[in-house]
């Protein structure tokens, strides 16, 4: 608990579960966080692990999955850039990427010209809260 690095230094924009949108007018379910960082700020793996999936994704940009012991796993989306590729082994100290611009903003204010990162993590096939698991 409480125990791993941030990703990246910056602040929570949202948080894991679910997620009331008023200019929608519906509600979405969150399997990680987004924070926002400083714009290109270096992404980091919070612990050490093997990259098993490296490049785009889905809606969350260019993303990063790394494998560490017992079935837990972390995803970084939202990248501006990946320096990492599949079966490289990685550690705290060594950048993935940088920090990309914010695809997943739903204000509804058009404002989201800055640089965001989401992060994720898996035991097995369940996501986990990440802020349990990150220092205060």
């Amino acid at each position: 608990w409480h125990s791993l690095p941030w990703p990246v230094q910056g602040r929570v924009i949202s948080r894991y579960g679910r997620e009331d949108i008023p200019v929608l007018k519906t509600w979405i379910v969150r399997e990680g966080i987004r924070i926002r960082s400083a714009d290109s700020a270096p992404v980091f793996p919070v612990m050490n692990g093997r990259v098993i999936y490296s490049g785009p994704f889905r809606t969350y940009g260019n993303v990063v999955i790394v494998e560490h012991d017992q079935a837990f796993f972390t995803v970084y989306g939202l990248l501006n850039n990946i320096l990492v590729s599949k079966n490289d082994s990685v550690t705290p100290s060594s950048p993935l990427g940088r920090a990309g611009t914010d695809t997943q903003a739903v204000s509804g204010s058009g404002d989201n010209d800055y640089s965001a990162v989401y992060f994720e993590i898996r035991v097995g096939v369940e996501s986990v809260d990440p802020l349990i698991w990150l220092t205060n």
